[in-house]
């Protein structure tokens, strides 16, 4: 076996395995982050300190988004003007190519599982912010990096219709 055959294999099976964890994990850690801010609220009710509303609200929000990472990760694509990210194996090299076809779609998939990585890191890391004792400036910075890593997502995970976009934008062809 070559090398490309190794890479095809590998982003192949990445592809399938490892998006579907990292969904399974989102909403895994979305449900037990929404079930953390009701029952948190609860306690403080119970022993008389004020609960922050806002900070429940969010919580739960965020924790449903987390759950739901696939449709908020499709709607900000479609802010972007693209299409939903797909699950799908990507076949984006022209055939003209030959056999560096297969290296160039294996790279591309691979790219869009670790868009999907980047896009649970930066929920993850933006929900963080909502933890008790994070100064102002610690929340905003969490905040800002967990958007950016989402952004960054989103793009690597509809990595071909970025570079359609780019492609188009700049006047380039395959040939």
């Amino acid at each position: 076996m070559d090398v490309v055959q190794i890479l095809v294999n590998l982003a192949d099976g990445l592809k399938t395995s490892g998006i579907n964890m990292i969904l399974s994990l989102a909403f895994f850690f979305g449900l037990g982050s929404c079930i953390v801010a009701l029952l948190s609220a609860i306690k403080r009710g119970r022993t008389g300190r004020p609960a922050n509303g806002i900070k429940t609200v969010a919580a739960v929000c965020m924790g449903g988004a987390l759950m739901s990472l696939q449709q908020v990760m499709n709607k900000a694509a479609h802010s972007l003007n693209f299409n939903d990210v797909s699950l799908d194996a990507i076949s984006y090299a022209p055939d003209s190519l030959g056999y560096a076809k297969l290296s160039i779609d294996a790279v591309l998939t691979l790219l869009k599982a670790i868009g999907f990585l980047f896009c649970y890191i930066g929920f993850q890391r933006a929900r963080r912010s909502l933890v008790e004792g994070h100064t102002g400036l610690s929340a905003r910075e969490d905040i800002g990096k967990g958007a950016v890593m989402f952004i960054c997502g989103v793009l690597l995970a509809c990595n071909t219709q970025l570079l359609d976009a780019l492609q188009t934008t700049l006047g380039l062809t395959w040939n």
